[in-house]
């Protein structure tokens, strides 16, 4: 594999334990187990800031490429495949399993909100919902032109400055928040690949980290804003954070010390599982905590978050992975639809 692919996995792998964690969180917290509500506040605030801006930051490193390379269509076509199906198919599977156990969770789910999914996304799944539009979008109006990537980056940039101080329908307010991130994922794959982010000194990632956990603190913690503020601050925060992540796992997946390489390779595990553990964390997550509190009545919290955290990531993949045992191989339409046999 690439060393461009293996950080991709580190920063997936990275960004997919801050999802889990986060949801794990809420979740206790919704449920009245909580460590220290302020300081539940905070971590989530502040890791809302930057890590779904990071999932769509990686989904568009390889955008240009694919377009490119498979056509526009074509590529249309396997996004449906592989994210609007999937998004569909968790929703309604998801959605039903919340409404049978509304008894027993947090959340009152009802059949209309689960079946409302082509209009209004629910859950962590919002994400899939308008990652395909943004990729739908973005490939209709792909020119190849050297310059296209600059121009649409800085109408990206003007779409998200708008979204911040006016209100925006949905999806298209999704799109105009995210957009931004994307392009620029796209816009760091370009550099890399003309050789600019390898004359960076070693220590600028985290520079940008620091830098970013700083800012933010400042932004949450002295001047009393949450994430979902309308602030041009989410801006450096969010960007500052994204790249110095993405320096420190280029740095990591190239390190030759053994530490490194073992938490590294279990890191970029989850990396690659990101999608099934995207999937799945919440039920799964959300079970734990229903076993342990109203089965067993543990109230623990540190249990409760490192149970949960642990079932969101290693459930999801042992499930994922049943479809490689031959009699189970048609579990794989819970992931994605076939693809078309060709003679």
């Amino acid at each position: 594999m690439k060393q461009r692919d293996i950080w991709v996995d580190y920063a997936k792998g990275v960004g997919i334990l801050l999802v889990v964690y986060g949801h794990v969180a809420r979740g206790m917290a919704n449920a009245g187990i909580t460590i220290s509500e302020s300081l539940y506040r905070l971590a989530d605030s502040m890791i809302y800031s930057f890590h779904m801006p990071l999932f769509f930051f990686l989904s568009g490193l390889y955008f240009q490429g694919s377009v490119q390379r498979h056509g526009r269509w074509p590529l249309i076509t396997e996004k449906l495949r592989t994210v609007l199906y999937p998004y569909a198919v968790w929703s309604l599977l998801q959605g039903g399993i919340e409404v049978m156990l509304s008894r027993f969770t947090t959340a009152k789910t009802s059949w209309a909100d689960v079946l409302a999914l082509g209009l209004q996304p629910r859950a962590q799944f919002w994400f899939l919902y308008v990652l395909f539009f943004l990729f739908a979008l973005l490939t209709l109006v792909y020119r190849s032109h050297s310059r296209w990537l600059m121009l649409i980056f800085s109408a990206a940039a003007g779409g998200w400055v708008t979204q911040q101080f006016f209100q925006i329908p949905f999806p298209l307010d999704f799109i105009a928040s995210y957009a931004l991130y994307f392009l620029a994922g796209s816009l760091w794959m370009q550099w890399q690949q003309e050789d600019r982010l390898h004359n960076l000194p070693a220590l600028t990632g985290i520079a940008l980290l620091s830098g970013s956990i700083l800012l933010s603190a400042v932004y949450h913690v002295q001047w009393g804003f949450t994430f979902q503020s309308r602030s041009l601050w989410l801006l450096p925060i969010a960007l500052s954070a994204i790249a110095g992540i993405c320096l420190l796992c280029r740095q990591w997946a190239g390190s030759a010390r053994p530490i490194l390489q073992k938490t590294g390779n279990v890191i970029a595990w989850c990396g690659r599982y990101s999608m099934p553990v995207y999937l799945m964390h919440i039920l799964t997550g959300s079970g734990v905590r229903i076993v342990l509190s109203k089965l067993l009545h543990i109230e623990d919290p540190a249990i409760h978050l490192f149970a949960g955290c642990l079932a969101g990531v290693l459930i999801p993949v042992l499930i994922y992975r049943l479809q490689e045992i031959p009699a189970l191989r048609s579990m794989s339409l819970l992931y994605q639809w076939p693809r078309r046999r060709t003679p």
